[in-house]
């Protein structure tokens, strides 16, 4: 009985392994001469003039969000004391602050050696 229970059960294994293997759905081949995938078609190239005014642009605006990045600071640090002063546990927030301190003054390092690069290009 052992092993009629065994060879139902290892049938019923590869009959289920065959049928995994058949594919359920439709198949197509890929005709000779796919379309294109370029997504672009509608939009003219850009020159490499107007690419680095946009990159410019883009540094800058980074800049001024860093000149910014002070009042979430502060906003944090007055949340903390608010809370120690009330008697409230604000571990969590301090290590928010501390996080987010760390992440900042590696951003602006960033920020600052691509404005080297960005001052030492002369542009196109």
């Amino acid at each position: 009985m052992k092993n009629r229970n065994k060879t139902l059960i290892t049938l019923a294994v590869l009959a289920g392994l065959v049928l995994l293997a058949l594919p359920t759905g439709a198949v197509a081949a890929q005709p000779e001469d796919p379309p294109s995938s370029d997504r672009r078609t509608d939009r003219e190239p850009r020159s490499l003039d107007e690419l680095y005014n946009d990159l410019i642009e883009r540094y800058d605006r980074v800049g001024e969000r860093l000149d910014d990045a002070d009042r979430p600071a502060e906003r944090l640090e007055n949340r903390i004391e608010t809370l120690t002063e009330n008697g409230e546990d604000a571990a969590g927030l301090q290590a928010i602050l501390d996080t987010f301190q760390a992440n900042l003054a590696q951003v602006e390092a960033a920020h600052a050696d691509l404005g080297e690069v960005v001052d030492n290009h002369a542009g196109f």
